[in-house]
């Protein structure tokens, strides 16, 4: 046929082309495309011109090549974050707005044809990329964000200094993970702990339930009968779902923030205790603790393992010998994304080490390095580095790759892209690394040796720290307890959360200081030493959860209702706090939906809106200005859920006086 269209394909390896196939199959034709541009060794990848304009870009918001075009001409965008205001292209799953998906390079050549160029900072409020960032701070040896903020506007690069320092959802994760990388700074230091999002704000991820997931680090999937008893115990005496990671570990899920530090205890202390209702099931066990696996953070989550010669006829070398080392070596070490590793014991590579960051595949001689790999949503196979080394030798140049990668990748960007941008490629990075071609091997092996020495447990830090546990309250002002913001039921063999989300509120809210009459009064939620600055808390006036924020951008302090409207979660107030331009900002922890903290108007999405309320400080109190608690609580209430609350000694006091 003349015309021919793509009707479907299986992608195997390397899916990377995915969305330039879904997106070509969509359309009456191949365009420029012949047939053997399309498979065999051939790549749909195109420029953005090959795209029609009614090409779905974005798939989760429905979002056009045609729509993202129009905002960048008429309504001005020139940054990633400007499209997604004006098109919501991105706000769903975010793959889109990555620099695999389509959005960035549509982005980068319509502005390119308007004359402009494209915007390469970190963040409007700093005009770095993420390498010339890190240089600044490792050669001023800048240890806070706002020694980093004033040695920036110093040398002229921020014109507005009380916004930097106020932030953004962009730069604040960024600056915070330079900081860990360089200087190992804990998460959880007060003055970094306010740049985190929430995952590494409370050290565990985030659930879709506004509950979290607790995953202990389990080098190379090796775990004790009496581990995996204290893990048993912690859930049934917690009620948590449990299940075995892709990374070899087990993972603890629903986990209520105020339940954090009493969970890591048991897990740190390796001392825990359950007895059934029924009486059928009663356990204690003591043994030696489990450590944080990292499982929120951007550092390395794990390395996968065969068992090697430990037990396999077909073994060559010990790979969870070595993949235990590597674990314990590399364990907390922040880089520009997640990194994981693996590490198999002969060529028949059970542990998929080839798809990792970082894998080794044993040899009768030693170990062959593969680097710059990983899974997800665009599969890359590593490359070969180095063949036969020694496990000294392995280690010495895994630290020094890791290096250079941490040294000037740009934010949130995995190793296999980073090594595709490399100018010079894989032999670049063996000149770098092998023949230090730029000497740099020194510092490199100087400052991981630094990580190594200096690594604590981040759990165990807040659970020995008062004033750090301290922090992990439900709410600021009362001792009230939640389980999360979804029912839980019963699937399978477990109790867990239902399926269904709740639904999205589209509109104006229902209530908000613009009502405020006489009957409204001003409310104390506590100490102002209770909030942080630059940050947020949860606060519950009569059945009402609120939110309220401090702002350093214009050293104000905000109050929302506490739920997104997007899911109604409950927890805008684990959101980071920024500043859009002139305009004081919130992001939603969950999906990063941003809004206007003075008048509560959505700036992602002006669909979603939240009711705001005056706040006031006197005598070093909080006051919020509210109607009176009906009215409150009939605009703004909800009966929490029961969730997992069903388990013995949720809230019960724990004390290190074993």
């Amino acid at each position: 046929n003349e015309k021919q269209k793509l009707m479907g394909g299986l992608l195997v390896g390397n899916a990377e082309d995915y969305f330039s196939l879904l997106a070509l199959a969509q359309k009456e034709d191949l365009g420029s495309k012949a047939p053997v541009d399309l498979f065999l060794g051939g790549s749909s990848e195109g420029d953005a011109e090959d795209l029609a304009d009614d090409a779905i870009v974005c798939l989760c918001q429905k979002v056009s090549k045609g729509e993202i075009v129009a905002a960048v001409k008429e309504k001005d965008c020139t940054t990633i974050a400007d499209v997604k205001r004006c098109t919501t292209a991105g706000s769903g799953c975010g793959g889109c707005i990555l620099a695999t998906g389509f959005v960035p390079k549509i982005l980068k050549t319509t502005l390119e044809g308007l004359g402009k160029q494209a915007f390469t900072g970190i963040s409007p409020l700093f005009p770095f990329s993420r390498r010339e960032l890190f240089e600044i701070i490792k050669v001023k040896e800048l240890r806070t964000y706002e020694a980093v903020v004033r040695e920036c506007a110093r040398v002229g690069k921020i014109p507005e200094m009380e916004k930097a320092l106020a932030g953004d959802e962009t730069c604040k994760p960024v600056v915070a993970s330079i900081l860990a990388s360089l200087w190992q700074e804990s998460p959880v230091k007060d003055g970094l702990k306010q740049l985190q999002d929430t995952n590494d704000h409370y050290l565990a991820n985030i659930q879709r339930s506004g509950q979290y997931s607790v995953i202990p680090r389990v080098p190379a999937g090796e775990l004790t009968a009496e581990e995996l008893i204290l893990m048993g115990t912690v859930a049934k005496k917690y009620n948590l779902w449990c299940k075995v990671t892709g990374a070899q570990r087990i993972g603890l899920f629903g986990a209520n923030v105020w339940q954090l530090p009493e969970i890591w205890e048991d897990i740190t202390y390796g001392r825990a205790a359950f007895e059934s209702g029924d009486g059928k099931l009663k356990v204690s066990v003591e043994t030696e603790g489990m450590e944080s696996g990292h499982a929120y953070g951007k550092a390395l989550r794990a390395v996968k393992s065969c068992v090697g010669t430990s037990w396999c006829r077909f073994g060559v070398q010990d790979s969870v010998g070595m993949a235990n080392r590597i674990e314990q070596r590399y364990k907390g070490f922040r880089a520009p994304h997640k990194w994981k590793m693996g590490v198999s014991g002969c060529m028949r590579e059970c542990a998929e080490a080839q798809g990792k960051d970082v894998g080794l595949v044993a040899t009768t001689k030693g170990w062959n390095l593969y680097v710059c790999g990983n899974h997800g949503t665009s599969p890359k196979h590593a490359t070969l580095f180095l063949t036969d080394l020694s496990d000294d030798d392995a280690i010495k140049y895994i630290d020094r790759v890791m290096m250079y990668y941490t040294f000037t990748a740009d934010p949130l960007t995995r190793t296999s892209k980073w090594l595709e941008n490399l100018e010079g490629g894989i032999e670049h990075l063996q000149e770098v690394v092998v023949d230090d071609k730029l000497g740099l091997c020194a510092e490199f092996d100087a400052r991981m040796g630094s990580q190594v020495e200096t690594y604590e447990c981040e759990w165990k830090k807040v659970v020995d720290t008062p004033e750090l546990r301290a922090r992990f309250r439900q709410f600021a002002n009362v001792d009230d307890r939640k389980y999360g913001d979804l029912e839980w039921t019963k699937q399978r063999k477990q109790q867990k959360i239902v399926v269904e989300d709740l639904p999205t509120v589209i509109g104006p809210a229902k209530i908000g200081k613009h009502m405020a009459d006489a009957s409204w009064r001003w409310v104390d939620v506590g100490p102002a030493s209770a909030f942080w600055k630059n940050s947020g808390c949860a606060v519950k006036v009569s059945k009402t959860e609120l939110a309220v924020f401090h702002n350093a951008g214009t050293n104000k302090w905000y109050a929302t209702q506490n739920s997104c409207p997007h899911k109604q979660l409950q927890v805008l107030s684990r959101g980071l706090v920024g500043m859009a331009g002139d305009t004081p900002k919130v992001a939603c922890p969950i999906h990063k939906n941003t809004y206007n903290l003075e008048t509560g108007r959505g700036i992602s999405n002006a669909g979603l809106n939240l009711a705001t309320f005056d706040v006031r400080i006197e005598n070093d109190r909080v006051l919020v200005h509210l109607p009176p608690d009906d009215v409150l609580d009939s605009a703004l209430a909800r009966e929490d859920p029961v969730g997992n609350a069903d388990c013995n000694s949720c809230g019960a006091q724990q004390k290190l006086d074993w």
